[in-house]
């Protein structure tokens, strides 16, 4: 099966699903057996330049080598720098390109002629409704089709013998915003015209009203103009004249290029697909027939509102299901509760594996990874969740961060929607919906990327602090010098760990070790040199004793030490071992002082306390003390 890779820019929070629509038409139409794979960003909803940088890496994840034709429609790209790679990273992979909307050196181009249809429409505004005086309100300054379409308005005036004012041309983006801006601009300025030209229907709309607000009739005192026939024009008060063209259309010549280029076939590098200019009530011209009555648009608003209204509550469920979730695992248990599985046959989440970390609950002073990611995805990355619509888990691989997705249930015309997931600027994972045409159709697959992201931020954080807070406990409960337990400890940990060892009937050995003539290094070696001396015995005591040992460091050279599964026998062995050792670590130091110890030690009984367990170990270390330092001086 082929594999075609489909990137993409939304608008705001929704996306171009039509690209997606003409390549299945095309695809069913002529039988091919391939599947899509659409790498979809929401890079212009948000004006924070780090949330932006975490959607356009998205298009980093996929090697381009892999797949055998690949379409982009990325006009609306905020940052520069990422549309830019992204161009580059095709032309390097030697794949076949089809760029829509928007000629790129190298790539096969399908669109329209913006610069035609722009120039038929500013003729029609001169010559069916004499306008001279005819200002123009553009969208982003370096988009390849406000640049096509300001061209057409400059010729068509200059054709027509009306003379280019550049104060007559005002530049914004595609928003309603921009038209109400321009529309107090060119007042404010006296430059009000015959006519607004605007570089698509979002500002036409916003002009349009803000002219009403200012007492102007539409067409009577201004005519204005829109492109792209949205609903807004066609169902706007007066109705928007605009320009109309097929977005699938657009679609579906980029899959006939590229089956041409896989049969062998000549083609040609650029396709345009025809428009339609439709003059209506807003410059003057009948009211165009309409198969939707504004009554039945109206009607279609309200039930849009009311599905908005729905939707929103259960977002907000489904947010507060996650904020209360412990870790990861628990998050993608969820996910299959809250995300109508009507609207797709599968999804899987894709996350860096330092994500799960905080999962292993038995590792007390883990360490979160600090890498912070912006560009590119880790090799390391894990599937946390993958199930179908029906909540059937599947078992998905990861090769070069890339989930696998094709099986023995992948059909032709399958789409793989892909999606980021980040926390504003820092790279966490991806999603992916396999046909969810419901999904994409609205705004509801933005709206559940973000739940979750935000979700699984809020849960990252609270995993880390929680980690913080196990680490600055347990810094609270060490000793700085050794980094064995301080006294502290006894009451959190040793008590516990001795009452259990109780309540189960296990031995457990209790070691009570006092060093040995340390007053005497400290008088005549001087106190940082006792340190060493204390230090060498914690170091000896940690490496001799089992792992599940506690060893707390009890006074200024007094230790305690809790040893569970520990009966007599095998405490002797433990206490012989450690003055074996501590003589070594004194060799190491060539002699220069003594690392001696006294050690005691008591096995637990039924009944015994722990602190009656201590006094019995440390009355046989006093004892065993005392007989060591007359061995001592009978030496002298």
């Amino acid at each position: 099966m082929k594999k075609i890779a489909i990137f993409e820019n939304g608008w705001g929070r929704y996306i171009s699903y039509a690209w997606v629509d003409g390549c299945r038409k095309y695809i069913a139409e002529h039988n091919l057996d391939v599947c899509l794979y659409v790498f979809n960003t929401f890079g212009d909803y948000n004006y924070d330049y780090k949330f932006n940088i975490g959607e356009y890496n998205l298009y980093n994840l996929p090697d381009l080598k892999h797949f055998d034709a690949i379409i982009l429609e990325v006009t609306n790209v905020a940052i520069p720098k990422y549309k830019e790679e992204l161009i580059e990273k095709i032309r390097e992979s030697k794949v076949p390109a089809v760029s829509l909307v928007e000629k790129i050196d190298g790539f096969y181009f399908v669109g329209i002629d913006n610069y035609k249809a722009m120039f038929e429409m500013v003729d029609h505004v001169i010559n069916v409704h004499h306008a001279k005086k005819i200002n123009f309100v553009a969208g982003p300054h370096d988009s390849y089709e406000n640049i096509n379409r300001i061209a057409g308005y400059k010729d068509a005036l200059k054709k027509n013998g009306i003379p280019v004012e550049n104060e007559r041309i005002y530049s914004g983006d595609f928003s309603l915003a921009t038209g109400t801006h321009a529309f107090t601009h060119f007042w404010g300025k006296r430059l009000m015209p015959e006519a607004m030209i605007c570089a698509n229907d979002n500002i036409a709309v916003g002009i349009s009203h803000e002219a009403q607000l200012h007492g102007m009739e539409i067409p009577k005192d201004l005519i204005v103009t829109g492109f792209d026939n949205f609903d807004k024009a066609a169902f706007y008060t007066p109705r928007i004249t605009t320009i109309d063209f097929a977005r699938d259309d657009i679609s579906y010549s980029a899959m006939q290029i590229i089956h041409k280029l896989w049969l062998g076939e000549s083609v040609d590098a650029e396709m345009l697909i025809p428009v339609c200019n439709i003059y209506q009530e807003s410059c003057g011209c009948p009211e165009c027939n309409n198969t939707r009555t504004k009554e039945q648009y109206i009607i279609d608003k309200i039930f849009a509102e009311e599905e908005a209204i729905a939707r929103e509550q259960e977002m907000n469920q489904f947010k507060r299901s996650l904020i209360n979730c412990n870790n990861f695992i628990e998050f993608a248990d969820k996910l299959p509760e809250f995300i109508d599985g009507s609207s797709f046959e599968a999804q899987y989440l894709v996350v860096n594996s330092d994500m799960l970390e905080g999962n292993d609950v038995n590792v007390l002073e883990r360490k979160l990874s600090s890498n912070y990611r912006t560009e590119g995805y880790p090799e390391k990355m894990s599937v946390l969740f993958a199930s179908d619509a029906g909540g059937r888990r599947y078992n998905c691989k990861i090769r070069n961060r890339f989930i696998e997705l094709e099986d023995d249930r992948t059909k032709s015309g399958d789409v793989f929607f892909f999606s980021p997931i980040h926390f504003r600027d820092r790279e966490v994972g991806y999603s992916v919906f396999k046909n969810g045409d419901i999904l994409m159709g609205s705004s509801s697959l933005f709206e559940i990327l973000n739940v979750m992201s935000d979700s699984m931020e809020n849960l990252f954080h609270r995993m880390v602090l929680s980690d913080i807070n196990k680490q600055l406990s347990v810094l609270y409960l060490k000793d700085s010098l050794t980094g064995l337990y301080n006294r502290m400890a006894y009451s959190q940990l040793a008590t516990p760990l001795y009452e259990n060892c109780i309540k189960e009937g296990k031995p457990l050995s209790v070691l009570f070790l006092d060093m040995d003539m340390l007053k005497y290094v400290n008088d005549n070696f001087g106190h940082d040199v006792g340190n060493v001396a204390i230090k060498a015995i914690a170091t000896t005591i940690s490496s001799v004793c089992p792992p599940n040992s506690l060893a707390m460091r009890y006074g200024g050279d007094e230790f305690v030490i809790l040893i569970p599964d520990c009966d007599e026998e095998q405490v002797k062995i433990i206490i012989d071992n450690i003055q074996i050792e501590s003589s070594k670590a004194e060799q190491r130091i060539n002699g220069t002082f003594p690392i001696e110890s006294s050690i005691g030690y008591c096995v637990s009984k039924a009944g015994m306390k722990l602190n009656e367990c201590i006094n019995n170990a440390d009355a046989m270390m006093y004892q065993i003390k005392k007989e060591r330092k007359v061995n001592r001086d009978l030496r002298k």
